[in-house]
């Protein structure tokens, strides 16, 4: 909506760049164009935050109204995926849509708003300055609130009337959105959408123009994410494409689970794990899960209630591994002998763990006065450890 241009301004200097919208009055696609452009400058101004343009100054003419924002140097996520050629790698997807949801986090929380038109277009990629974020190479700048409303709240629901109008992009609007009402979890929809397109090079919902044949796709849920499917992101995003507003994460969810994540993306992990790194408490929850299970005593029933949570089997058996200080025969074992994950039956460590209780104690060369500890105490030890490796794990994650 209108044309953009680069120019100074007096208010911020003549040696400093401004990015102006222009809306001509006399050619209007539609009569709520003004509003809408209107709509935008108020809430700039408003919005004070790193992840979104400044708002400069805003003016008009019989002709004309004019936008004047912060200009910033860098390309849409759109363009930037296809010159860095065709597809993103997760890491600096996961960076740059970090900052974007840390502003709608922002607008959310402190003025009510929602964006309602999240799509590769609206977000701008630039070099990240040394001094910010020294691991993140760009960062994601959101722009264009032509859309964005502030929220009403109706009946304790904080959801956005849109007066019968359909709003958005096909392939990035969720289909709750058709009941004339919007809230934080459409904003996710978007922006899984927008994910999908900087991994993939494409968004399968898409249908350039045809909102009803974008609709119908994303009803099917018929979409297929490749590589990344059973991975981290790649649970995240199933979640975040639900066509229920409350089968998908909130902002701050979905903000949780990436700053989770962002360090190995491509990890296998299950919905239901991601799902339960998505809440503020997320740590609490599962120190208490793991506290219960220890006390159960039995470790098939521990390994099981673990992989309920969604650690995978592989997780579990790595964190054995990793912390057990095995016996001088066991390690000759495990030097000698590839470890096959894969095509091992399930929980065979912890099976192979537990067999110490039917093995008579070995001496202790080192001090013949000493013997190995009772078939009992090895049950302890390896319940104390699987604790150990899950929240050190987690703590990772943080």
């Amino acid at each position: 909506m209108g044309q953009v241009v680069l120019v100074t301004s007096p208010f911020i200097g003549t040696d400093r760049e401004a990015a102006m919208k222009i809306l001509d009055k006399s050619d209007m696609a539609s009569e709520d164009s003004l509003e809408r452009f209107h709509r935008e400058a108020e809430l700039l101004s408003m919005a004070t935050h790193p992840n979104i343009a400044k708002f400069i100054e805003y003016f008009e003419s019989d002709s004309y109204a004019y936008l004047v924002m912060e200009y910033v140097l860098g390309q849409d996520l759109e363009d930037f995926t296809q010159e860095s050629g065709g597809k993103l790698d997760p890491v600096p997807v996961i960076d740059i849509i970090l900052d974007i949801l840390e502003a709608l986090i922002y607008m959310y929380e402190e003025h009510g708003m929602s964006h309602r038109d999240l799509k590769p277009a609206n977000i701008l990629v630039r070099k990240n300055k040394a001094h910010i974020r020294n691991d993140r190479k760009h960062r994601g700048i959101l722009i264009d609130f032509g859309n964005t409303k502030i929220i009403e709240n109706v009946e304790t629901e904080s959801l956005t009337m849109m007066s019968g109008m359909m709003t958005g992009t096909p392939g990035y609007t969720a289909p709750s959105v058709t009941l004339d009402v919007f809230d934080e979890k459409d904003d996710v929809f978007s922006l899984a959408g927008t994910v999908m397109y900087a991994l993939l090079g494409e968004n399968p919902f898409e249908v350039p123009g045809e909102m009803q044949a974008s609709m119908i796709r994303i009803m099917k849920g018929e979409f297929d994410l490749g590589e990344y499917e059973g991975t981290a992101i790649g649970s995240w995003i199933r979640i975040n494409v639900a066509q229920g507003r409350h089968d998908r994460f909130t902002l701050r969810q979905a903000h949780n689970v990436l700053v989770r994540i962002r360090d190995n993306p491509m990890k296998k992990a299950s919905e239901n794990f991601v799902r339960t790194i998505a809440s503020d408490d997320a740590l609490v929850q599962i120190t208490e899960k793991v506290d219960a299970l220890h006390g159960a005593g039995d470790m098939n029933t521990m390994a099981t209630g673990l992989m309920e949570l969604g650690f995978e089997k592989s997780w579990l058996e790595d964190a054995l591994l990793a912390n057990a200080a095995p016996t001088r025969a066991e390690q000759k074992k495990i030097d000698q002998e590839e470890r096959r994950h894969d095509s091992a039956p399930e929980y065979a460590i912890i099976d192979n763990l537990l067999k110490k209780k039917n093995e008579a104690p070995e001496k202790v060369v080192e001090d013949d006065t000493e013997s190995t500890p009772p078939w009992y105490m090895w049950v302890l030890l390896v319940a104390f450890i699987l604790q150990s490796g899950a929240l050190a794990y987690l703590l990772l994650l943080r």
